[in-house]
């Protein structure tokens, strides 16, 4: 059979309603089961609200002094009315304006444009300080029967639930959206709810109000920071024990060395705990693991200054000096930006991974950083040209980057010192 006598082969089109951009074969839905193609042509499944003509529906008043009673007639009553009011978006974009209907009244093209609140795919995460049990993981939590979200893993102490979600709100049956939409109304308006967890407790949940738990209102809270802890009961233990040891996941800590201990004149019991003390060590350790990567940025920048032509150095009579195109006066200067490619990048970056290969005291190598970074841009300012607006500060050498290295330095220092002597990793008596 010639080519030109065949059945084209059916062409896919593609729907862009929304960031998924189905392409969609003749006689199939899109991902979203909303639009379709039908013999070429995107058409939408789901039809758009008619209201026939002479059918019961209110149209909108006049108010104030212009207020009237309805004669019962709908705008335009004589026609069709063609509306996409609940039409919604697709799945799962939400746009300004998605969806429009238009048609003609009396000469004149009228359209409705529609969209869809962004509601419809929110959740709320409700924190409830208690140590009671109030349910198990992934229990269903209801209000006046209907599902609208479960029990989530404890966190901080505090016992969590999720509520709420498309599947709540649009994936189950009426009822069920419009009571979790109606509860997440309430809750996020600061209004008491009241809801029940499958296998658990039926409680009363208000947003700045203690749970409300079988009944029964929750008056202790659950404590999770070891900190927190000796702060808050120092008082109680104070006259009836020498020293109190917390020990948790991030703190570990004495009585008599905490501000509460310090504050009722405890005596030091000279007990040292082998762990680290406060939460700020660990960020340390997380700088302290980052710290060395950034001279590979350094590089990487200072590397783009050279290739620019731009931030260039001295004039130099040495071998490897460099004409700039961009330079005016077209003289050969030190390629101070590769110096301090070296300097900044390749060596420092080649001091901090040796010397974190080890366990340091936390903040160590963060302080090395600031140490060495200031030390090589001080050395890279002898050779690079100064800012033309700023020029040199003193002396004819004296530069605004050696003058903000210099304090990095110290601080480095200092920071250094600082470190080593509050090293924790020993067990020390």
């Amino acid at each position: 059979m010639p080519d030109d006598l065949r059945d084209p082969k059916p062409v896919k089109i593609r729907c862009d309603a929304c960031p998924v951009m189905c392409f969609i074969a003749d006689g199939k839905s899109g991902a979203c089961d909303r639009y379709a193609n039908h013999a070429g042509e995107l058409v939408r499944l789901d039809p758009l609200t008619v209201i026939q003509s002479g059918a019961k529906a209110v149209a909108f008043l006049d108010q104030g002094d212009n207020a009237q009673d309805w004669d019962g007639d709908v705008i335009q009553g004589g026609r069709d009315f063609v509306t996409a009011v609940g039409a919604g978006t697709t799945y799962p974009d939400y746009k300004p304006a998605p969806f429009i209907v238009s048609q003609e009244v009396e000469g004149v093209d009228m359209i409705t444009v529609v969209t869809e609140g962004i509601f419809s795919y929110c959740g709320v995460k409700v924190k409830i300080d208690t140590d009671r049990h109030i349910g198990d993981e992934r229990a269903v939590v209801r209000v006046d029967g209907e599902a609208i979200g479960h029990v989530m893993t404890s966190e901080y102490g505090s016992k969590m639930l999720s509520l709420g979600g498309v599947e709540h709100l649009t994936g189950g049956s009426k009822k069920e959206g419009r009571v979790t939409c109606d509860a997440l109304l309430r809750l996020c308006n600061r209004e008491p709810v009241e809801v029940t967890i499958d296998g658990g407790v039926a409680m009363v949940v208000e947003a700045g109000k203690a749970p409300i738990i079988n009944g029964v209102p929750e008056k202790l809270m659950r404590v999770g920071c070891g900190s927190a802890t000796i702060g808050m009961f120092a008082k109680q233990w104070h006259g009836h024990v020498d020293e109190v040891v917390v020990v948790d996941d991030h703190i570990t800590g004495v009585l008599t060395e905490h501000e509460a201990g310090k504050g009722l004149d405890m005596t030091p019991s000279g007990i040292r705990v082998n762990g680290r003390r406060s939460t700020p060590g660990r960020y340390f350790q997380v700088a302290d693991f980052m710290v060395p990567m950034v001279p590979i940025g350094l590089a990487t920048g200072r590397f783009g200054n050279f290739m620019n032509a731009e931030l260039w150095g001295r004039a130099s009579d040495a071998p490897w000096a460099t004409v700039f195109p961009t330079d005016p006066l077209q003289i050969a200067r030190h390629p101070s930006q590769l110096y301090e490619m070296l300097l900044e990048g390749v060596l420092l970056f080649l001091v901090l991974w040796v010397y974190s290969a080890k366990p340091r005291p936390a903040g160590a190598v963060t302080a090395l950083f600031g140490i060495g970074y200031g030390c090589a841009r001080t050395f890279v300012e002898f050779f690079r040209e100064p800012d033309a607006h700023i020029g040199y500060l003193a002396g004819g050498w004296l530069t605004m980057g050696m003058l903000l290295s210099i304090p990095m330095i110290i601080l480095g220092i200092a920071m250094l010192v600082w470190a080593y002597r509050n090293d924790e990793r020993g067990v020390k008596s």
